[in-house]
């Protein structure tokens, strides 16, 4: 398998992954937060050296579920669902297991 199809592999696996550890923190998350978690980081290690290995600009390919937030942070539908975001892009409340005072207010 050449790194074109490992890739792929690998990210046919993490998108989902990153996507349910998002909606489980309200649908907002830091991607500090994101990275701590064993299993994302574990397939974020196996991207081959040949490919896009930082979290953003993979994220950046995926503009239809995720948005990618000020501060480090990105969103699914789930935290404009829940109030947490709002039309532009703002984040007005922390998710689950988030800092208060890392929120915009």
């Amino acid at each position: 398998m050449d790194d074109e199809q490992r890739y792929s592999q690998i990210l046919e696996t993490l998108i989902p992954k990153i996507s349910n550890f998002v909606d489980a923190q309200d649908g907002v998350c830091s991607i500090s937060l994101l990275m701590q978690d064993p299993e994302l980081k574990a397939l974020a290690n196996e991207i081959p050296n040949t490919k896009e290995k930082k979290i953003t600009k993979i994220l950046a390919n995926y503009l239809d579920f995720f948005a990618l937030l000020e501060g480090g942070n990105i969103a699914t539908h789930k935290g404009y669902e829940n109030g947490l975001v709002d039309a532009n892009n703002n984040i007005l409340k922390a998710g689950k297991n988030q800092s208060k005072n890392k929120a915009k207010v």
